[in-house]
């Protein structure tokens, strides 16, 4: 897929950023209702791959899993339930007392959550994205020398 402009490849990564963001988050709370705390590390290990695995592969993995994804989390929101366990008690009860996405927005950890990531997203974005590019195509670093770098 090919961008016809810089506003229009802007507006693309701008969108993209603004679900990557919310994909640790969502995926950490799903791991903390759903596994038991030793099984956590795992849990998390395996999503954080993921979700690596999916930047190497190329232009279809921004299209087809964001499109996958709208799906998911549509059909998800009509069939979710919380489970039962002995850490959570009974289905449907909120974990720690929850707030709502918009009420949290009162709160300075809530602004300073978004500020660290705002700061550091594009950062990350720099090493993962930039760099290796820069390093092959600018500099003539092989591939396996960047895999060892990085």
């Amino acid at each position: 897929m090919s961008v016809g402009s810089l506003w229009t490849f802007g507006l693309l990564r701008f969108w993209m950023g603004t679900g990557e963001c919310a994909n640790y988050s969502g995926a950490m709370k799903v791991v903390t209702r759903w596994f038991p705390e030793k099984e956590r590390t795992l849990a998390v290990g395996v999503f954080n791959g993921g979700s690596m695995i999916g930047s190497i592969l190329w232009q279809m993995a921004f299209m087809v899993p964001s499109l996958f994804g709208v799906v998911w989390v549509l059909c998800w929101r009509r069939i979710y339930g919380f489970p039962v366990s002995e850490e959570r008690g009974a289905p449907g009860t909120p974990a720690h007392g929850s707030v709502s996405a918009l009420a949290s927005l009162r709160y300075r950890q809530t602004w300073a959550l978004m500020l660290c990531r705002f700061l550091a997203g594009p950062v990350m974005q720099f090493f993962w994205y930039w760099m290796p590019d820069y390093l092959y195509n600018v500099r003539g670093v092989s591939l396996v020398a960047i895999g060892a770098f990085s």
